[in-house]
């Protein structure tokens, strides 16, 4: 349960860092990011299930849950990454005027 609020409060942080850097549209990078999240944590899974004794016959799956915490980390940081990578975005305004005011 609390994974869920660690995921809205994530949501809304890559909404910040994008809004930071002049990008108004991110429902796109935040689906990426849920996204990410859940193709990280199935391959986390599998990456588990394949490393271990395979399928669990006897109930236990912990030593899975985390390898699916894991790798729904690492698919978090990656979009994080790719944010933290894109360009910032000039906002068109008084900077793009500035040659008009020197002649």
């Amino acid at each position: 349960m609390i994974e869920l609020f660690i995921i809205y409060h994530l949501w809304g942080k890559v909404a910040d860092r994008l809004y930071a850097k002049g990008y108004d549209k991110v429902i796109g990078y935040q689906l990426l990011f849920v996204a990410a999240l859940f193709v990280g944590e199935f391959l986390g899974a599998l990456f588990g299930i394949l490393t271990g004794e395979g399928p669990p016959e006897n109930g236990s799956t912990f030593v899975y849950y985390i390898f699916a915490i894991i790798g729904g980390a690492i698919g978090i940081s990656l979009v994080f990454a790719l944010i933290h990578i894109l360009p910032k975005r000039e906002i068109p305004g008084e900077k793009d005027f500035v040659w008009l005011r020197k002649r």
